[in-house]
C-alpha cells in the first residue's frame, strides 16, 4: 500500500544524534590520546548505554531494551576488551564476548527494521490527518473536548501498560483521568526520565473517568503538516483513532495497532 503523506519529511538526527556524537568522541580521543584511551572510552559508553537499555526495559516493560542491552554490554568487552586493561578479562572471555556481540547485534537490526523500539507519533499524525483533506485558517491553541466513549478504569490502565510498551505513547495517569501524550524520539525518553512533568504544550488524547475524551495537537506538531489542515477535523480524527486503538486492544487484537502504524511506512529512525 503506498501511502500518501501529509507530514514534511522527518529528521533522523534526534535517533543517529547520539552515536555520531560517540563516534566523532572516539575519533577525537584516538587521534589525540591514544588507541587504549579510545577502545576504554567506546567500552565505557557502551556499558552507560546498556544501563540506560536496562532502564528503558524496566520503565517501558519493551523486552527488546533487553536484548539492546546485552548487545551494548557484549560490546563493551567485546571492543574495549581488545586494547584496554580496564575491559580485559582474558582473550577467551573477549572471544565470547564477540560472538555474543554479533548475536545481539542482528537480533538489534531486527528490532531497529521492525520498528519494535521505535517512538510512533509521526505514525499517529499521519492517521489522524488521513480523512481530513479540509483547509482552513489553521492551528487553535487550546484543548478539544471530543465526545464520550465506553471503557473502566482498568481498561485505560492496561492499554497505557500497552501503549508505553509499544512506543504509541506515554500514559499520564491523573486522579480523574489518563492522557496519552504522543512523543518522538527526544520528547520519548524526556518523558520516560521525568525531565518533562507537563504535556501542556505536547499532543494527547484524554480518556476521563466519566467516559469523557478530550484531545490536544501541539503547535509544532500542527505545522508539521504540509497544509493547514483543519485544526478541529484532525483533533476529532486523532480522537477517533485512539478510541479504535482502545477498542481493538479490550478485543485482544493489539496486533491491529501495530499493523495500522506499520502502514504508514514511515522510516525507523523517524
Amino acid at each position: 500500500m503506498y501511502w500518501i503523506h501529509k507530514l514534511r519529511p522527518a529528521s533522523i538526527i534526534a535517533a543517529l544524534g547520539p552515536a555520531m556524537v560517540v563516534l566523532a568522541l572516539l575519533l577525537a580521543i584516538w587521534i589525540y590520546v591514544g588507541r587504549e584511551a579510545a577502545y576504554t572510552f567506546f567500552g565505557i559508553v557502551f556499558l552507560v548505554f546498556g544501563g540506560l537499555s536496562l532502564a528503558n526495559l524496566a520503565l517501558t516493560k519493551n523486552v527488546g531494551y533487553l536484548l539492546v542491552a546485552l548487545f551494548q554490554i557484549s560490546g563493551a568487552f567485546a571492543f574495549g576488551g581488545r586494547y584496554s586493561e580496564l575491559f580485559y578479562i582474558s582473550h577467551r572471555f573477549t572471544q565470547l564476548a564477540t560472538l555474543f556481540l554479533i548475536f545481539f547485534l542482528s537480533a538489534t537490526l531486527y528490532l531497529w527494521i521492525t520498528k519494535r523500539l521505535k517512538w510512533r507519533i509521526r505514525e499517529l499524525l499521519e492517521l489522524a490527518a488521513e480523512p481530513v483533506n479540509e483547509i482552513t485558517n489553521g492551528f487553535t491553541p487550546r484543548p478539544r473536548p471530543m465526545g464520550k466513549a465506553d471503557y473502566t478504569k482498568s481498561e485505560l490502565a492496561e492499554f497505557g501498560n500497552f501503549a508505553l510498551r509499544n512506543h504509541i505513547a506515554i500514559p499520564y495517569y491523573e486522579p480523574d483521568r489518563v492522557a496519552f501524550v504522543a512523543a518522538d524520539w527526544t520528547q520519548g525518553f524526556l518523558r520516560l526520565y521525568k525531565f518533562r512533568r507537563s504535556y501542556a504544550d505536547a499532543t494527547w488524547v484524554a480518556f476521563d473517568f466519566g467516559g469523557n475524551l478530550t484531545v490536544n495537537i501541539s503547535q509544532r506538531d500542527y505545522l508539521n503538516y504540509r497544509d493547514s489542515l483543519s485544526f478541529d477535523q484532525l483533533c476529532r480524527s486523532l480522537g477517533n483513532l485512539f478510541t479504535e486503538f482502545l477498542d481493538l486492544y479490550r478485543k485482544g487484537e493489539g496486533i491491529r495497532i501495530i499493523d495500522l502504524m506499520n502502514a504508514v511506512s514511515e522510516h525507523p529512525a523517524s
